[in-house]
């Protein structure tokens, strides 16, 4: 299953509607690349989101041409896919690499604002959690 976000907003105006603040966004003229409409003119970066299973897992569970996948919100469709974007990095970091970084690859180790950030490091990271205190 693969989500890409819509990319072109109106403009930097935020909406309130129901004390919720919404800005409209649109698709540009491609999927994930193209124009944006000029009712949208704001573009924002692509945002894609895939995920996948190994669906031989599943070869005896189909029924005729029916699969047995189905979301947890009883959607058979795939089309109620739904994904949050919480962003943790460096503002700055951000966006010296929107501003700098254009592989057409779109592959995070073509930029290099991310060497620091991509090596195989990773799994040597900890949390460190202090000992709960028993409460008796």
């Amino acid at each position: 299953m693969e989500s890409t976000w819509t990319q072109a907003i109106t403009n930097l105006m935020v909406f309130r509607f129901r004390n919720v603040e919404l800005i409209v966004v649109a698709y540009p003229s491609l999927v994930d690349n193209g124009v944006c409409p000029s009712s949208h003119p704001v573009r924002l970066v692509t945002l894609f989101y895939e995920v996948e299973w190994r669906i031989q897992d599943f070869a005896n569970m189909w029924y005729n041409s029916t699969h047995p996948f189905v979301m947890s919100t009883g959607d058979p469709t795939g089309y109620g896919l739904h994904g949050d974007f919480q962003n943790g990095w460096d503002v700055n970091i951000l966006q010296d690499a929107l501003n700098s970084c254009n592989a057409s690859s779109g592959s995070a180790s073509d930029c290099p604002v991310f060497s620091n950030y991509l090596n195989n490091d990773g799994g040597s990271c900890s949390i460190c959690i202090p000992p709960i205190q028993s409460p008796f």
